[in-house]
C-alpha cells in the first residue's frame, strides 16, 4: 500500500513538473511564448549563447511612443546574426496590455526576433493578465537547455511575494534540479529584484530602481525563497536576474556575486538612454558561463565585475555631490541677478 502510494505520488510530481517546465508542445521542444518560436533540444549545441534585456518598451516618459525602446528596436539585426539559441526579457515589454502597443510590440520586437522569447513578467505586461495569458500562456514557468535549468516567476503576484502555488513550484523544481546530475547551473529570472528587498547591502540598488511601487516590505523573500535559494546554491551554479532598472534615474546594470552563499545577482534594463545595454551570456562546452554587456549606443562598456555595489555607491555619491554643487551656483547666481535688479 505504501508503495503503490509513493508511486503515485512519484507520478503526480513528474507530470505536475513536466506542465510547468515544459511549456507547451512536445517533450523534444520548446515553444517559447513571446514570438512562438521554438527551441529545438534535439539540436542543443554543446555550446550556447543566449541574450538578456529588461524594461524593452524604455522610457516612461516617452508617453506618445507606441512602440518600445528604439535603441533596442534598432540592434533586432545585429542579435538575428550573432547565432545565439535564444533571448530572455525580464518584462515590461510594452506600456501596458492594450491591442496597439501588443500590436506594435509584436511587429517592431517579436517578430523580427528571430530566435526563440522568453519572458519574466513584468507589471506593464500583465495591467490586463487575463488578455497577457490568452496571447502568451502561464506567467511561471521553467525549462531546461543542455546543462542549465531556466526558471521563470511572476514577481507581479501578490504584491512581488512568492507565495501558494508559484512558491510550490519553486521549491518542487529547484528540489528536483539538486537530484539531477546532469544539470549544473540554474537561472532564475523575475521582473522585480524581489532579492533586494529588506537586505541593507543592497540598499543603493533598491533606491535606484525603475520604480518602488509593488514593492513590498515583508520578509517572504528572506523567510520562504532564500533558504531555498541558499540551499540550491549548495550543489549547483546559481543566478538570480531581474530587469526592473534602465530608467535615466535608475541604473542600467548590476552585477553582484554573494561569497558567502555563492549566488549571484544581476539586474539589467533599458530606458532610451545613452547607457542602454544588454547582456550576451555565452555558456561553453564545460559549462563555464561568461556574461558581456554590449552596448546598444556604441558608448563604451566595461566588464560585467566592474558593476558591483561599490561601483553603484560611489558614483551616486558623486552625482549627489555634483547635485548640490550645481543647486548652489545656481542660488549664488540667483542672489546675484536679485541684488543686481533691485
Amino acid at each position: 500500500m505504501l508503495k503503490t502510494r509513493k508511486a503515485c505520488c512519484n507520478i503526480w510530481l513528474i507530470s505536475w513538473l513536466f506542465a510547468f517546465c515544459f511549456p507547451p508542445v512536445m517533450a523534444d521542444t520548446i515553444t517559447a511564448p513571446l514570438n512562438k518560436l521554438v527551441l529545438d533540444l534535439d539540436q542543443m549545441n554543446a555550446s550556447y549563447r543566449f541574450y538578456l534585456a529588461g524594461h524593452l518598451y524604455g522610457d516612461p516618459r516617452n508617453r506618445d511612443s507606441l512602440f518600445p525602446a528604439s535603441t533596442f528596436i534598432a540592434y533586432i539585426n545585429r542579435i538575428n546574426s550573432d547565432n545565439a539559441q535564444f533571448f530572455v526579457s525580464l518584462g515590461d515589454n510594452y506600456r501596458m496590455t492594450k491591442e496597439i502597443y501588443l500590436t506594435n510590440f509584436k511587429k517592431s520586437v517579436a517578430e523580427k526576433l528571430k530566435i526563440p522569447m522568453f519572458n519574466a513578467v513584468g507589471n506593464h505586461d500583465v495591467t490586463n493578465r487575463e488578455v497577457y495569458e490568452k496571447e502568451f500562456g502561464k506567467t511561471y514557468y521553467c525549462f531546461r537547455y543542455n546543462m542549465g535549468l531556466f526558471i521563470f516567476l511572476d514577481s507581479e503576484l501578490n504584491a512581488g511575494n512568492i507565495v501558494g502555488d508559484q512558491l510550490d513550484f519553486f521549491v518542487t523544481t529547484t528540489q528536483e534540479a539538486i537530484k539531477d546530475q546532469e544539470i549544473r547551473h540554474v537561472f532564475i529570472f523575475s521582473h522585480k529584484l524581489i532579492w533586494g528587498v529588506g537586505d541593507p547591502k543592497y540598499q543603493v540598488i533598491m533606491k535606484n530602481v525603475n520604480s518602488g511601487s509593488g514593492y513590498t516590505s515583508n520578509d517572504n523573500f528572506r523567510k520562504d525563497v532564500q533558504p531555498v535559494l541558499v540551499n540550491l546554491s549548495k550543489y549547483k551554479s546559481t543566478y538570480w536576474i531581474s530587469g526592473d532598472v534602465g530608467c535615466s534615474w535608475s541604473i542600467p546594470f548590476f552585477f553582484h556575486k554573494d561569497l558567502l552563499t555563492n549566488i549571484t545577482y544581476i539586474a539589467t534594463g533599458i530606458g532610451d538612454t545613452k547607457e542602454d545595454m544588454i547582456v550576451r551570456s555565452n555558456v561553453d562546452s564545460s559549462g563555464h558561463i561568461k556574461f558581456n554587456l554590449v552596448s546598444l549606443t556604441e558608448k563604451p562598456v566595461a566588464k560585467v565585475e566592474n558593476y558591483g555595489l561599490d561601483y553603484w555607491e560611489n558614483r551616486k555619491k558623486q552625482l549627489s555631490v555634483g547635485s548640490y554643487f550645481r543647486f548652489r551656483v545656481f542660488v549664488v547666481i540667483s542672489l546675484s541677478l536679485f541684488l543686481y535688479l533691485f
